[in-house]
């Protein structure tokens, strides 16, 4: 097994720089040397460096908790209580959720070095998540707290739709004002969210029980989740994405009088992909994330960033730039600027 733990190793790192090596081959028949240098900074020493802070490194750590919701908990809360148990590898099941531990710890943990951080980067975790929390519903009974939470986790599950239809209802009728469109979402979704609710009120558990837990009810949680997002919340959410305006905006500046486009304290692989999304040609941003860059690029560069990092500017620099626009990128406020004469 450790022979082709090994050989699995050196096919993928043989791979992986087969892949590198034809990436920087295309980018230079593509664009010479300048555009090879672009695309090590852009995609591999820029995404180093990236952003700091003091507690940057923990980023994965804490958000995996909104984007995983509850299995991310559920993972840890089957990790811990069966902690020693796993380490000694008691049977087939508990060593295999050792592997689903040690994956997700080794994704996490290398993808939490580089600077740049994005919750897609850490995908690849969620099949181990899923396996390792699903393992408090269908395995058995490990004292009273397990049964405990999972009880009351069964419980959540089957009011799922109840809170669906509360939030649908709220998210509908702020829509509604908002003047959103639903078309035949609404009746549709509620339909389906009623049919849910019955289900889950007539399988919710009333009695704590030590080594059952309703498992199909879990199917009925997420069901409720899927439809209430996808009926009610997403048109909400994408009707208001204001991305396009903003870019139009930039891009008739540029349009009018040529100039490079430099995204300051942003991106890399994340707002410069929403702002190509809308651009009408191609889009080749430069990155940047000192002013002294800023300065270096010149008066002649289009600069977009978040508002917010707009206002932490020093008084000096702000009297060094314009404001051109000001929109959402993304749901995020942010403005376009250029260097003064």
């Amino acid at each position: 097994e450790y022979l082709k733990f090994v050989l699995t190793g050196v096919i993928a790192g043989v791979l992986l720089a087969g892949c590198i090596w034809a990436l920087l081959a295309f980018a230079r028949m593509a664009g010479g040397e300048s555009l090879v240098e672009r695309v090590i900074q852009d995609q591999m020493a820029g995404r180093v460096t990236g952003r700091a802070g003091k507690f940057y490194f923990f980023f994965y750590w804490y958000r995996a908790i909104g984007e995983y919701s509850i299995i991310y908990p559920a993972a840890i809360f089957v990790a811990v209580c069966l902690f020693r148990r796993i380490l000694k590898a008691v049977d087939g099941a508990e060593k295999l959720l050792g592997h689903f531990a040690i994956w997700t710890l080794v994704v996490m943990g290398i993808m939490s070095v580089p600077g740049t951080k994005a919750l897609r980067y850490i995908l690849p975790i969620s099949p181990a998540l899923a396996l390792l929390g699903s393992y408090l519903f269908v395995g058995e009974g490990r004292g009273r707290l397990w049964a405990n939470v999972r009880f009351h986790l069964a419980r959540f599950f089957a009011d799922c739709p109840v809170y669906g239809i509360i939030c649908g209802v709220g998210c509908a009728v702020y829509g509604m004002q908002e003047g959103i469109e639903y078309d035949w979402n609404l009746p549709v979704v509620f339909g389906l969210l009623l049919i849910l609710a019955g289900v889950g009120i007539k399988h919710k558990p009333k009695v704590k029980t030590f080594d059952t837990c309703e498992v199909g009810l879990t199917l009925v949680g997420a069901l409720a989740f899927m439809v209430t997002y996808v009926g009610v919340v997403s048109p909400m959410y994408y009707q208001r994405e204001e991305t396009s305006t903003f870019v139009r905006a930039v891009e008739s500046l540029r349009a009018d009088e040529p100039g490079e486009l430099v995204f300051y304290l942003m991106g890399p692989d994340r707002e410069d992909v929403k702002y190509a999304a809308n651009a009408e040609g191609v889009v080749m941003p430069r990155f940047v994330r000192e002013f002294d860059e800023v300065i270096e690029c010149g008066v002649g560069s289009y600069f977009v960033t978040h508002e917010k990092y707009y206002l932490q500017m020093s008084d000096e620099q702000k009297e060094q730039v314009e404001v051109l626009a000001a929109g959402n990128l993304g749901h995020k406020e942010s403005v376009a600027f250029r260097l003064v004469e």
